[in-house]
């Protein structure tokens, strides 16, 4: 399939063929995902923390 699909004197259709049958084995498919997680909204700070206060404030979430 690749060889047909990289030859440039064959037909542009039968290349296209090639490429579509052979994708599957080249590229992996992208899995979709459950998200099971809590979702958390953090708010940036203007002032910059220093790590001693950002540990400080972040103590309790362990």
């Amino acid at each position: 399939m690749l060889k047909v699909m990289r030859d440039e004197a064959a037909e542009q259709s039968e290349r296209m063929d090639a490429a579509k049958a052979a994708a599957p084995y080249v590229h992996a498919r992208l899995a979709a995902i459950e998200h099971t997680g809590e979702m958390v909204q953090r708010v940036v700070s203007e002032k910059p923390m220093t790590a001693d206060e950002w540990a400080e404030r972040h103590a309790d979430e362990g």
